[in-house]
């Protein structure tokens, strides 16, 4: 009865092992994957709204395609180059912390979007992988204008007193 017992501790002991390794198999994976955003963010000088592509994993990400941004409102003079670009052709490889971005508006010239609450989808679509497999990753992200009104940038401020 003891010799079973302890067989029974030892196949329980063998199956949480293996859980764990594959727990920390995945969680290793995780920590190494890419994580690519799309953002809207003021300009350095508060001038213009720029869009950010951006990889904030700690993985290289690739194939990225963008959809939806054809509904992003963008200062009609900047439209054929925006719309020329990496949201169009897509971007091969972003490795970590790296970004693509592209003025899509002149403040001045867009006082409507900042009243309107209008939300904008824009769906990013990569590829995290190693020489054995790809996954495809696949997130939506909300983009808006109003969020920009009455925003004053700090470093305007500390570059007006230098």
């Amino acid at each position: 009865m003891i010799d079973f017992e302890i067989l029974l501790l030892s196949l329980v002991a063998a199956l949480v092992a293996a859980a764990s390794f594959v727990v920390a198999l995945q969680s290793y994976r995780f920590a190494k994957s890419p994580v690519v955003a799309v953002y809207l963010e003021p300009g350095e000088n508060s001038r213009v709204a720029v869009l950010v592509a951006k990889n904030f994993g700690s993985g290289i990400a690739y194939d990225i395609e963008f959809s939806g941004y054809e509904s992003l409102p963008v200062f009609e003079p900047l439209k054929e180059y925006v719309y020329s670009g990496f949201l169009k052709n897509g971007i091969p490889m972003l490795v970590p912390n790296a970004k693509r971005d592209t003025i899509v508006h002149v403040t001045e010239f867009a006082e409507d979007l900042f009243e309107d609450e209008t939300t904008y989808e824009v769906e990013v679509r990569y590829y995290r992988s190693n020489k054995n497999w790809r996954r495809l990753m696949r997130q939506t992200f909300i983009l808006e204008y109003y969020s920009f009104a009455n925003t004053i940038n700090a470093n305007n401020i500390r570059g007006s007193n230098s």
